[in-house]
């Protein structure tokens, strides 16, 4: 039992010594935490966006996109957008442009009739990586167009908004012969993070196990110790130390 101690108290003299050691204690957290929480972050979109829409067509569809994106909000009921209309026309593209370089203007959004038959429209600004911007922006125009090429079939969009209304299914799980209010989603992303700390903590173990075997092996201190005490003595030593 002894000469196990003894491996364990070396392995674990050299891991604290070792300047990464410190740097892994302290910064390990917080890079966790930006694991976790960042993505959320961004897909706050930091606030109000000022935005323009080009419009280049002809039916008051520009319109209809540019009052859809103002009062567009996020689930916890925040405004995405404040949203203007500007009429396309010469050289609009590039005092836009500018705009946005000046870091005035977040971006703009350009239409064109073409939008109802081909479903592209085109968005430029100082940050594409938005993921509330992005998604507000398609989800708004794919509902207009959706709209629009009813009405040019002669079919009430209203009807069929209601037709496609989703069905919300609620989940809830039953503990202690009571139903709680976990919902999938959270049992999911509790299983998944841990599953991840899990994956992480048992990738780098392994890795620092390896490493005390190698650099044991490369400067022959293994040949003293397997001299002295069993194989059997130094890997528990190893797993217990590192």
């Amino acid at each position: 039992m002894g000469k196990i101690l003894a491996v364990v108290r070396r392995e674990f003299v050299e891991r604290v010594r070792r300047k990464w050691f410190w740097v892994m204690a302290l910064l390990g957290p917080v890079f966790f935490g930006a694991i976790i929480f960042l993505p959320s972050l961004m897909m706050r979109g930091g606030g109000l966006k000022d935005i323009v829409v080009v419009d280049g067509t002809t039916k008051g569809l520009g319109e209809r996109v540019t009052a859809a994106l103002d009062r567009a909000v996020t689930p916890d009921s925040h405004r995405v957008f404040h949203a203007v209309r500007v009429p396309a026309g010469d050289r609009v593209i590039d005092s836009l442009t500018a705009e946005v370089e000046a870091k005035r203007l977040e971006g703009f959004l350009i239409l064109t009739d073409a939008l109802v038959d081909s479903g592209r429209a085109d968005y430029q600004a100082s940050n594409v990586s938005s993921f509330t911007a992005i998604v507000t922006i398609e989800r708004n125009l794919t509902q207009i167009v959706f709209a629009t090429r009813l009405e040019r079939e002669g079919v009430n969009p209203t009807l069929v908004t209601r037709a496609r209304l989703p069905v919300a299914l609620g989940t809830q799980k039953i503990a202690g012969g009571r139903a709680t209010k976990e919902s999938a989603a959270q049992s999911f992303s509790l299983a998944y993070f841990m599953a991840i700390i899990l994956y992480t903590a048992i990738l780098i173990y392994g890795i620092n196990v390896m490493s005390s075997v190698l650099e044991e092996k490369t400067t022959r201190i293994v040949e003293v110790l397997v001299s002295s005490l069993r194989p059997f003595q130094l890997m528990l030593g190893k797993l217990i130390g590192v």
